[in-house]
C-alpha cells in the first residue's frame, strides 16, 4: 500500500497480487458492438458502416465472434448480426450486406432495450462457445429519452459477471454524461469520450483486438475507508476502472487490473511536493485526476492540483465549467500520467487569476473593428450547424394521395378538365432550388462581423455577417419574365453559432486581424498561429488562426459572486432602453424619406413582384421560401428566463398617446414608453431645437445620435447580462442573495419606480 497526501485528501494506491491472476492465452472472444442508430447519428452513420466492413476482416482474430447490435428509441432495436465468425468471403460478404441494410438513422434513443438484447445475445453465445468470453462496446451520442434512469442501470447490472469487458463511448457533446458514468460504474466498465468519428475509429480498432482474460474477478481488501465508496482500478491495457464499494471492506475487480487507487480523507503522508517527477507515483496522482475530471468532482481536482503545484494544468482547470472543459482538461491529464509535465512550472503556492480572456472577450473584440474578418470559407473553419434542418422549398407541391383520390371520383369531363387545370397551374407555378453564389472576395479575405447576437435563454452566442453575391436565375428558363437579367446581385445574411448550449461549437477559427487586435490577444495570452502579413484596404493585417479549444467560455470571476439585484437592475436598464429606442425608431421613420423603391425601379414592378415570390428583395436580399426537416432526436440542455411584472411587451407609441391625452393612468410598460416620449419632447421643447434656422436636419441628426448611443448601450448590457447568464448556467451556481433556485424573485428599484423581477432556471428538451 502506498499514501499520497494532498491539502485535505489522501490517494491510497493498492497492488492487486499477481498469484490471485489466472492468465488465459487465445481464448475466443465475442466482441458484441452496441451501436446508436438515432436521428442525430445520421451525419455519422455512413463513416461508421465504412469503418466496420474495413475493420472487422482485418482485425478481428479467426477463432473470435462479432455481433452487431443496432438501437434507437422505444421498441427500435435489434440484432444486425450475432456471433459471426469471419472465416471466409462469404461470412464477411454476408456482414457487410447486413451493415448496410440495417445501420441507418431513425429516430430517438433509449438505452434499456439494446442491453437487455446485448444479456440475451451473451448466454446464447456462452452456451455455443462455452470456452469463450464477451465483451460490449456500446456507442451512443444521444440522451436517454425514453426509459427511467433506475430502468437503464438496472439493465447495465444484469451484465456483470457474464462480461470481461465493457466499454462505453460517450460520442459527441450532447450525450447524459452523469448517466454514462452510473452506467459503467455499475458493471466496472470503462468511459471513454470520442469528440468525433477520428477519435471513435481509433476506439474500435482497439475494441477489434484489445487482449482480453476472463470473466473472473479478483477479491481485494479494501485499508481504509474510500471517499464516497468511489475505488479506481488501471488495467494493464491502462484503462480506468471505476468501482463503487458497498458497506463491507471487499471489492472484487477484474483479472486485467494491476493496481486500484481511492481518495480517503487526510492522514500523516508524503507531501506530494516532495516526490519527485521521476517517481512513477505521480503517474497515478494525474490518473485519478483524469477519472475525477470524468465524474466533474471539482472539489477534489482543486485539492490534488493546488498540492500537485502544476501551473498550467491549475491555469486550465480554474476555467472548466463546461462538458467540453472537462474533456479537455482530462486529456491533458492522461497524456501528463505518462508524457510532459509541469510544462509551465512547478509550484504549490501559485494560486491562478480567476478573470481569464474568454471566448466571449475574443468575439467581442474582433466585432468592434470592421478591419477584423472572419474566413468563413476557409478548410480551418471547422463550424458544425446547430439549428433545426431546412430545406428549400422547390418542385411541385401536390398531395399524390390526394389527386389519386380526386381522380377515383370524377364523374364528369369538367370536373376532369378542373384537376387538369390544377396540376397545369402547380407546374406553372413551379419553382427551383436556387444558389446563392458569394463574391469571390470573401474566400480570400472573409467578412466582417455585423454583429453578435445572445440568445435570450440558452447560453449561445453567434455572430452575423453580411455577404454579398448573386444569384444565377437562368434555371427558371423562359419562366423568368423577360426584363430580368440571368445573373442577379444580391446578399445574404449567416449567423455561426459559435458557443452552442454552453459548447464551442468552434475548436479553430481562422481570422484577418487588424495590428490592434493583434496586440490585444497577444497580451491576453490568446493561443493562436500568425502566418502572413499583408496591406488590407489600406491597413496592415495578419492571417491567424485562434484555437478556441484551448480558451474558456466563461471564467471564474464571471461564475463567481453573482448579484441577482445587478442582474435585475442590467436587465431592466435593458427594457429601459429599448423602450427609448422604439420611440427614437417610430419618430426617425416620420422625418427621414421611405426606402428607395430598389427593384421596383430598376426592374419594373411585375418583375420585381416576382422576384419577391422567389424570395430575392432589395432589402433582405436572398431570402427563399424554406420548409423545417422534422427533427429526429432530442437532448437536455438549459434555459434562464427572465420576466419583469408587467412588462411582458412593449405598447405602440400610438397607444400611449392616446392614452395620455385621455388623461388615463398607464400600465408599467406604458409608462417605460412614456419616459422615451418625455425625453423625446423635451428635445423639441428645448430652446435649441426651437430658435434652429433648419429644424429638420437637426432633429434628424439628435435621433441618429440617441440611437447610436442606445444602441451602444443595449450591446453592452446584452453582453453584461449573457456573461451573468453563462456564469450562472455553465458554472452549476445561483445569485449570492439567495440560498437555493427556488429563491429566484427580488423587488428592485430603478430610478423612482419598483420592478418586480423574477428569474427561472431550468431543463429544457432541444429537438434535433
Amino acid at each position: 500500500m502506498n499514501k499520497i497526501s494532498f491539502k485535505s485528501l489522501s490517494l491510497v494506491s493498492q497492488l492487486v497480487p499477481k498469484e490471485s491472476k489466472t492468465i488465459i492465452e487465445s481464448m475466443p472472444v465475442n466482441r458484441i458492438f452496441v451501436i446508436d442508430c438515432s436521428g442525430s447519428m445520421s451525419r455519422d452513420l455512413p463513416a461508421v458502416r465504412e469503418q466496420l466492413k474495413n475493420k472487422i476482416p482485418s482485425l478481428v482474430n479467426t477463432i473470435d465472434t462479432v455481433s452487431i447490435i443496432w438501437f434507437s428509441g422505444r421498441g427500435q432495436c435489434g440484432i444486425l448480426q450475432e456471433g459471426v465468425k469471419i472465416t471466409s468471403p462469404v461470412d464477411l460478404n454476408k456482414l457487410n450486406q447486413a451493415i448496410d441494410k440495417w445501420l441507418l438513422p431513425v429516430c430517438l434513443t433509449g438505452f434499456k432495450e439494446p442491453l437487455q438484447l446485448t444479456n440475451e445475445v451473451i448466454h446464447r453465445l456462452q452456451a455455443k462457445y462455452p470456452n469463450s468470453i464477451s465483451t460490449m462496446t456500446f456507442m451512443t451520442d444521444g440522451y436517454d429519452n425514453q426509459w427511467s434512469e433506475h430502468d437503464i442501470i438496472e439493465a447495465t447490472k444484469q451484465l456483470n459477471n457474464i462480461v470481461a469487458s465493457v466499454t462505453f463511448v460517450e460520442y459527441g457533446w450532447y450525450c447524459n454524461r452523469n448517466l454514462m458514468n452510473k452506467m459503467a460504474d455499475s458493471v466496472g466498465g470503462v468511459l471513454v469520450f470520442n469528440e468525433d468519428f477520428y477519435q471513435y475509429d481509433e476506439v474500435i480498432k482497439n475494441e477489434l483486438t484489445k487482449r482480453v482474460m476472463d470473466n473472473k474477478k479478483i477479491e481485494i481488501s479494501i485499508y481504509e475507508k474510500p471517499k464516497d465508496g468511489i475505488v479506481f482500478g488501471l488495467t494493464s491495457d491502462f484503462d480506468l476502472i471505476t468501482y463503487v464499494l458497498d458497506d463491507s471492506d471487499k471489492l472484487l475487480v477484474n483479472t486485467n487490473v494491476d493496481k486500484i487507487f481511492y481518495l480517503t480523507s487526510n492522514v500523516n503522508g508524503l507531501p506530494i511536493n516532495l516526490i519527485d517527477n521521476n517517481d512513477p507515483v505521480i503517474g497515478d496522482v494525474y490518473r485519478v485526476l483524469s477519472i475525477l475530471t470524468q465524474k466533474m468532482k471539482s472539489d477534489e481536482i482543486f485539492d490534488i492540483l493546488g498540492s500537485l503545484g502544476d501551473i498550467a494544468l491549475y491555469k486550465k482547470f480554474t476555467n472548466c465549467f463546461s462538458k467540453q472543459d472537462y474533456t479537455y482538461f482530462q486529456n491533458d491529464c492522461i497524456l501528463s500520467a505518462t508524457g510532459d509535465r509541469f510544462i509551465q512550472g512547478r509550484d504549490t503556492s501559485y494560486i491562478p487569476k480567476d478573470d481569464a480572456y474568454t471566448v466571449l472577450d475574443i468575439l467581442d473584440q474582433l466585432s468592434s473593428d470592421s478591419g477584423n474578418r472572419v474566413l468563413i470559407y476557409s478548410d480551418y473553419f471547422d463550424y458544425k450547424k446547430i439549428s433545426a434542418s431546412k430545406s428549400q422549398k422547390t418542385g411541385v407541391q401536390l398531395d399524390r394521395a390526394e389527386l389519386e383520390e380526386k381522380l377515383k371520383n370524377v364523374k364528369t369531363a369538367e370536373e376532369l378538365v378542373e384537376i387538369g387545370n390544377f396540376i397545369k397551374e402547380a407546374f406553372d407555378n413551379e419553382k427551383f432550388e436556387l444558389k446563392f453564389i458569394p463574391n469571390d472576395i470573401y474566400k480570400q479575405y472573409g467578412c466582417s462581423i455585423s454583429k453578435l447576437t445572445f440568445n435570450e435563454d440558452r447560453p449561445n452566442v453567434s455572430f452575423m455577417v453580411h455577404i454579398k453575391g448573386t444569384v444565377d436565375l437562368s434555371v427558371y428558363g423562359d419562366k423568368k419574365p423577360k426584363d430580368l437579367p440571368n445573373i442577379i446581385d444580391s446578399f445574404i445574411y449567416r449567423n455561426y453559432a459559435i458557443i452552442a448550449d454552453g459548447i464551442k461549437n468552434v475548436k479553430k477559427l481562422p481570422v484577418i486581424l487588424t495590428k490592434d487586435t493583434l496586440h490585444e490577444f497577444i497580451s491576453n495570452g490568446v493561443l493562436m498561429d500568425v502566418t502572413d502579413s499583408q496591406i488590407i484596404d489600406g491597413n496592415e493585417s495578419v492571417y491567424a488562426t485562434i484555437y478556441l479549444s484551448e480558451i474558456p467560455v466563461v471564467n471564474r470571476k464571471m461564475a463567481s459572486n453573482l448579484s441577482a439585484k445587478e442582474f435585475f437592475t442590467k436587465n431592466v436598464e435593458l427594457l429601459k432602453s429599448g423602450a427609448i429606442q422604439k420611440v427614437l425608431k417610430h419618430y426617425n421613420e416620420q422625418f427621414n424619406e421611405k426606402r428607395s423603391t430598389g427593384f421596383d425601379s430598376i426592374y419594373g414592378i411585375d418583375a420585381s413582384n416576382w422576384l419577391k415570390e422567389i424570395g430575392i428583395t432589395d432589402f433582405n436580399g436572398f431570402a427563399p421560401k424554406t420548409e423545417k426537416i422534422e427533427p429526429v432526436d432530442e437532448y437536455i440542455g438549459k434555459q434562464m428566463k427572465v420576466s419583469i411584472k408587467g412588462c411582458s411587451s412593449l405598447p405602440s407609441i400610438k397607444a400611449v398617446n392616446d392614452k395620455i391625452s385621455s388623461g388615463k393612468s398607464l400600465t408599467k410598460s406604458e409608462s417605460l414608453i412614456n419616459e422615451g416620449l418625455t425625453v423625446y419632447n423635451e428635445f423639441i421643447e428645448s430652446s435649441i431645437y426651437k430658435n434652429s434656422s433648419n429644424q429638420g436636419n437637426l432633429i434628424k441628426t439628435w435621433i441618429g445620435d440617441e440611437t447610436k448611443a442606445a444602441i451602444i448601450k443595449n450591446r453592452q448590457l446584452i453582453k453584461d447580462i449573457a456573461s451573468m447568464k453563462m456564469g450562472i448556467m455553465l458554472g452549476h451556481t445561483w445569485f449570492t442573495e439567495f440560498n437555493n433556485l427556488d429563491e429566484n424573485s427580488m423587488v428592485i428599484k430603478v430610478g423612482d419606480e419598483d420592478f418586480d423581477c423574477k428569474t427561472e432556471l431550468t431543463d429544457i428538451i432541444i429537438k434535433i
